[in-house]
Order: structure tokens, then C-alpha cells, then sequence
């Protein structure tokens, strides 16, 4: 059956913009968007697209595992 396209994500992608518990500095990790507006109100995450991009692009997140 295929997904609802208007329904909600079950996770975004953020670069993580401090040392926590999600992740360090730069790291790209998916989180609830339940969490997204108080992570992001804290300076803790970058949900910009843009944003993620760039940290796609750093070696922590490029290594194949």
C-alpha cells in the first residue's frame, strides 16, 4: 500500500549543532518532529535543508560503514 504523501514524517534530519545526546558537533541525525521545535528553539539543531547538506558533506558523515 503506498505511503500518504500528506502525512507527517516520522523523523527529520537535522545537523546537530552541539555536543549532546543526539549527536556532536556537525553530526547529521534524524530525530521526532515531535522534539524538532524545542531542539531547534534551544540551538541545538539546524533543520534547514541547506544545513544538512553541508554537514552531509563532512567527512563524519560521509564514511561508509
Amino acid at each position: 500500500m503506498p505511503k500518504n504523501k500528506d502525512a507527517a514524517p516520522s523523523a527529520v534530519a537535522v545537523r546537530v549543532l552541539v555536543d549532546c545526546a543526539i549527536g556532536r558537533v556537525n553530526d547529521v541525525a534524524e530525530i521526532s518532529p515531535d522534539l524538532l521545535a524545542s531542539y531547534s528553539a534551544s540551538s541545538m539543531v539546524d533543520a534547514d535543508p541547506e544545513a544538512v547538506a553541508y554537514a552531509m558533506t563532512l567527512p563524519q558523515n560521509t564514511q561508509e560503514h
